[in-house]
C-alpha cells in the first residue's frame, strides 16, 4: 500500500470539475458506509446526502474524510474518493461576513 498524506491545506477538482477545500459542503454520489459518529442509526449514509470535508487524502486514489449530516440532529464520519465529490457549497457561501 502506497503511502498517503492527510491536508487540510490547498484544494482538489470535485466531480463537477469544480475546486473543493476543507470545509466547504459536499454532495455524496453514491451511499457511503458509516463510521463513527453521534446519535446515528444508520448502517449507510445515502447519496445524495451533503457533507463537509474535514481532511483530505494526496495518495494515489485521493480520498475525503467527511462529517455526513444525516437526521434532524445526528452526524457521522465517512470516507469517500474525491473524484465521486460534487461541491455543494464553500466555506465562504455557508458563512458569509
Amino acid at each position: 500500500m502506497e503511502s498517503e498524506e492527510w491536508t487540510q491545506e490547498g484544494a482538489f477538482i470535485g466531480s463537477d470539475g469544480r475546486s473543493v477545500r476543507c470545509y466547504d459542503d459536499i454532495i455524496l454520489s453514491r451511499a457511503i458506509p458509516v463510521d463513527g459518529g453521534v446519535r446515528t442509526a444508520v448502517g449507510e449514509v445515502p447519496g445524495g446526502t451533503i457533507a463537509t470535508v474535514l481532511f483530505y487524502s494526496t495518495g494515489p486514489v485521493g480520498v475525503a474524510q467527511l462529517e455526513c449530516y444525516v437526521g434532524e440532529d445526528a452526524f457521522t464520519f465517512g470516507y469517500e474518493e474525491l473524484s465521486r465529490l460534487k461541491l455543494h457549497m464553500t466555506n465562504e457561501e455557508k458563512y458569509a461576513r
